[in-house]
């Protein structure tokens, strides 16, 4: 094999040890992290936890509006989801949505439970965050993260109630 064949075989298996190791990082167990996302507090004054159904596993988004324009696939995705597997999907907002976006996610059938009062928690956004009950299990930060979060929990014979188990 020449030694431009083997650089760029080389290049290639960095790039993708790189991206197996970004999409480790972005999606995960949130064993640990009791606090965070459910004592942010939203502009009405209650806290993010308020909105969790204890009976049922919750599926906490937090969206820009802006987000939300963009993504339509991955949050029509988790409405669905929520539809098929009995949960709830609550989105929470980073900032109020115009009357054109509000427009936009009520097109979707999404209804915004709250907003933000301060800026995301590490200023990531779009994410999910699912509890079941009140117990937090796992999040993904970004559209990347979520979609591989969403084929997970859409898989048969595995939803988030499994994931409590064993971790």
């Amino acid at each position: 094999m020449s030694e431009n064949g083997q650089t760029l075989r080389r290049k290639a298996r960095g790039i993708l040890v790189l991206l197996g190791a970004l999409s480790l990082g972005s999606s995960c167990s949130m064993d640990g992290e009791r606090g965070g996302i459910v004592n942010a507090a939203l502009v009405d004054g209650r806290v993010v936890g308020d909105v969790l159904d204890p009976s049922m596993t919750t599926v906490i988004l937090v969206y820009s509006p802006t987000d939300c324009l963009t993504c339509g696939g991955v949050l029509g995705r988790w409405v669905k989801l929520g539809r098929e597997q009995d949960m709830a999907v609550r989105l929470v907002m980073t900032s109020e949505p115009t009357p054109q976006e509000a427009a936009s996610l009520a097109f979707l059938r999404v209804e915004v439970v709250g907003v933000l009062e301060d800026e995301p928690l590490e200023g990531r956004s779009p994410a999910a965050y699912t509890f079941v009950g009140k117990n937090p299990d796992h999040s993904a930060f970004g559209l990347v993260a979520q979609g591989s979060l969403l084929d997970e929990l859409a898989r048969p014979m595995r939803g988030v109630a499994s994931h409590s188990s064993g971790r």
